[in-house]
């Protein structure tokens, strides 16, 4: 018996390595089996490169032919090009690519080799028809893209949206949609129309979400509803300004001034202050008897800035507070973060209710300042609220000889710890003719400025240069801001640019990994020292006998 087992841990070990040997010497696809005494199968496969394409889909019409993706997996390789329609090969570096192409149908092929020298090649059928399906929803975009969260539609393809799942629409300053069903975009109700128009049948505003469900039946579903910016107590929601029953309403949370609640069909949504018989008051001045309840609430006309300036440049910026509650209210504003580089108008001052007042935010960049990319924040509080617009600025060195840019496609804007995260990098050479050699630096910081993931490489650029890179989120990322940035040095000058993407909540917490892992091993010691016990206790016995 034991020569028999020493024989059969020699064969599984010597067919573990086998396929690796036998690839090497033929580099053909081989496949055998070898029986023995102990009845082992073994199936020897050829080292091949293996694709899978996600985007395009393959016979999809896309209906936008300006940064379309795609977007691949691949096995066994080595290197990896494709080219389109048979023309250019172009390398590719990571299993991202944002490109552009003309109307009509088109070929999209990709090739790999494996370490070994074989090839394997696949190629994916499209067509972009930019009349096929048009949609309407302007006033949920600003400067061509789409506002805060709201779904970018031209991202699908004609095929998915007749099937689109989690649609958001969102107006960050009033409030947002999300739809829990699956929707088919082109069912609404005028079928063959080749038209949707969501911006003149949605409408997102002040304390009001309305979706006209007689032109868009198919969005007549069940959805989450947030309205921002409230100045009540504790709001109760309104269906057709009436009171909407539980049955078709249901609150979730409200907090500064955020109303979450679900409901089951759309017609008009808002809210009111729930009517109580004490309230928390404040006397009312003059004549009349009873009370007024005193809110403090204030709303920015910004969530974000960037700037980017080179050294000993200045720039002005302003900001908007809106009192949206029903007291005069005191603001402090704090720099964290920017002190060096950042003036404002005034730090201390006070609002009436409904006014609205601004601020100027100067930009002072000295000649000997350290070209980099510097993150702050502008802290904005009251005596109860706090309100915070993250700040990024980008110093390049004064004769930079670069332009650069970086961009994040709108479907990675939003991404989950584990996924992905793309962004094209684009370097413009300008002040030299020729051939540059830069380095090319690109990573993540976090809304504090701290660098968690960074890469470098040597680019050749001669007038203009497209990247596209790429980097896994760890699951140990938190929720909330990040920076994909990128600096671009040459001869000792530098240029720099940065796009924020947002990391959603991840639903696993690691301390609660650690302190399953150590329950796990607990458990495991308990079962070895009982196991351990008994076959004492049966040892002794045996001996007594």
């Amino acid at each position: 018996m034991r020569k028999e087992a020493l024989v059969f841990l020699c064969l599984i070990f010597l067919f573990q390595i086998y396929p690796i040997y036998a690839d090497t010497i033929t580099g053909e696809s081989i496949t055998g089996k070898v029986s023995n005494s102990v009845g082992l199968n073994i199936s020897l496969t050829a080292y091949f490169p293996v694709f899978t394409i996600f985007s395009p889909i393959e016979n999809a019409i896309y209906l936008k032919n300006s940064s379309l993706l795609l977007n691949y997996s691949v096995i066994n390789n080595q290197s990896v090009w494709y080219n389109l329609d048979n023309g250019i090969n172009r390398t590719i570096s990571t299993t991202f690519l944002i490109f552009n192409t003309s109307q009509g149908g088109h070929i999209l092929y990709l090739y790999a080799n494996s370490s070994f020298g074989n090839m394997t090649s696949k190629n994916v059928s499209f067509s972009v028809n930019l009349t096929r399906f048009i949609i309407n929803y302007s006033s949920f975009e600003s400067a061509g893209e789409p506002k805060g969260q709201t779904t970018d539609f031209l991202g699908y393809s004609f095929n998915e949206l007749q099937n689109l799942s989690n649609i958001i629409l969102h107006q960050p300053d009033y409030g947002k949609i999300k739809f829990l069903t699956i929707i088919n975009l082109t069912n609404d109700s005028i079928l063959g129309d080749n038209f949707l128009d969501i911006s003149n049948n949605i409408n997102i505003s002040t304390n009001r979400i309305e979706v006209n469900s007689t032109a868009l039946p198919n969005f007549n579903i069940s959805a989450t509803l947030w309205l921002f910016n409230l100045n009540f107590v504790n709001p109760r929601i309104l269906k057709n300004n009436v009171l909407c029953p539980e049955t078709e309403c249901k609150k979730e949370s409200y907090s500064s001034g955020e109303l979450k609640f679900n409901v089951t069909s759309f017609t008009i949504y808002s809210a009111e202050e729930t009517p109580t018989a004490v309230s928390a008051v404040a006397p009312q001045l003059g004549g009349g008897g009873g009370a007024v309840t005193k809110i403090e609430n204030f709303i920015l006309d910004k969530e974000q800035l960037k700037v980017s300036l080179r050294q000993g440049e200045t720039v002005k910026d302003s900001v908007r507070i809106k009192n949206i509650g029903t007291m005069k209210i005191k603001i402090l504003v704090e720099l964290r973060g920017l002190e060096n580089f950042t003036k404002i108008s005034e730090q201390d001052f006070e609002i009436s209710p409904n006014e609205t007042k601004e601020i100027i935010i100067d930009f002072l960049v000295r000649e000997d300042s350290l070209p980099d990319i510097y993150i702050g924040k502008i802290v904005f509080k009251s005596q109860n609220i706090k309100r915070e617009i993250l700040t990024s600025l980008n110093i390049a060195s004064k004769k930079a000889l670069f332009d650069l840019k970086v961009e994040i496609p709108n479907k990675f804007l939003s991404v989950n710890p584990g996924e992905e995260v793309v962004a094209e990098l684009t370097l413009l050479s300008f002040g030299k003719f020729g051939r540059i050699d830069a380095n090319l630096e690109y990573g993540i910081k976090d809304s504090l400025g701290n660098t968690l993931l960074v890469n470098s490489e040597q680019v050749a650029v001669e007038t203009q240069l497209i990247l596209v890179k790429s980097f896994k989120i760890p699951s140990y990322f938190l929720g909330g801001d990040y920076f994909f940035y990128s600096k671009a040095t040459y001869n000792g000058e530098m240029a720099v640019a940065s796009a924020t993407f947002k990391v959603q909540p991840s639903i696993e917490f690691p301390k609660m990994k650690i302190y399953a892992f150590f329950l796990i091993f607990i458990v495991l010691i308990i079962v070895l020292i009982r196991h351990f016990i008994i076959l004492m206790r049966t040892k002794k016995k045996i001996s007594r006998e």
